[in-house]
């Protein structure tokens, strides 16, 4: 099938934390533009004459709703082309092209009895779509648990959310872990928990119920990607169980 091309508009631009923003696109073409949870689009940015450089990926951090608008919480890469236009150049109103939907990043048709998704930074984004499509239905919900990884307590994203899910889903928790932080916040939860450390740290020791019966995935920069994917088959959980989106 050609590529289709869509055009949409920047909305809003809200940050989240040093360096990370919330854009908010509404996309102006008439015909339907469908996603699934987990999915990503690429823009084709006015940055460079050469399509390398041009085209950037993102996944979309909003569930689908039908309503035109994309939402993408994006980190800003110092000397990026692409995230450095985002920030520093593109204007309320302005418009962009971008294509998609694409990968296969997304929820499995039959869920398991636990859904485990492992991220750093904005590798939270294709997750943040994952669970408000969840928390539609509660009632089917599987048990889930969020494993973050970032610095410092003023990079977490999303967590006042993370408390609303908590309040909708039955069995559902937070578990972050900061690498820079001297003082973790003081406000574990049922829900919402806090270590000091990396995301290895984490998993290794939750309890994984029986490995047939959950699945994990996986999102942000590849060295964590690759090294969460080997321990986890290292602790006997079978590669198909294993699903991973790479950043860069």
């Amino acid at each position: 099938m050609p590529t289709k091309w869509y055009d949409c508009k920047l909305v809003s631009s809200k940050e989240l934390a040093p360096q990370t923003r919330l854009f908010t696109f509404h996309i102006q073409n008439e015909n339907a533009f469908s996603f699934q949870p987990g999915q990503f689009i690429t823009f084709d940015l006015p940055v460079h004459e050469k399509r390398l450089y041009r085209w950037k990926s993102y996944s979309i951090a909003n569930a689908p709703d039908n309503s035109h608008t994309i939402e993408l919480c994006i980190v800003k890469n110092e000397g990026g082309l692409g995230t450095q236009y985002l920030f520093d150049v593109l204007k309320s109103g302005e418009v962009l092209k971008f294509k998609g939907p694409e990968g296969s990043f997304i929820l499995p048709h039959v869920m398991p009895e636990t859904l485990f998704f492992i991220c750093t930074g904005t590798g939270i984004a294709p997750f943040r779509s994952m669970l408000w499509e969840i928390s539609r239905h509660p009632a089917k919900a599987p048990a889930i648990r969020i494993i973050f990884g970032t610095r410092k307590k003023e990079n977490i994203l999303f967590l006042e959310e993370w408390m609303e899910i908590a309040k909708i889903l039955p069995d559902f928790q937070v578990h972050i872990t900061l690498s820079r932080e001297q003082e973790l916040p003081s406000m574990n939860t049922d829900n919402v928990y806090f270590y000091k450390g990396y995301v290895h740290q984490i998993y290794q020791h939750l309890p994984l119920m029986a490995t047939t019966k959950c699945i994990f995935y996986i999102c942000g920069w590849q060295n964590m990607v690759y090294e969460a994917q080997s321990k986890l088959q290292i602790m006997g959980l079978p590669p198909d169980r294993i699903k991973t989106e790479l950043f860069g």
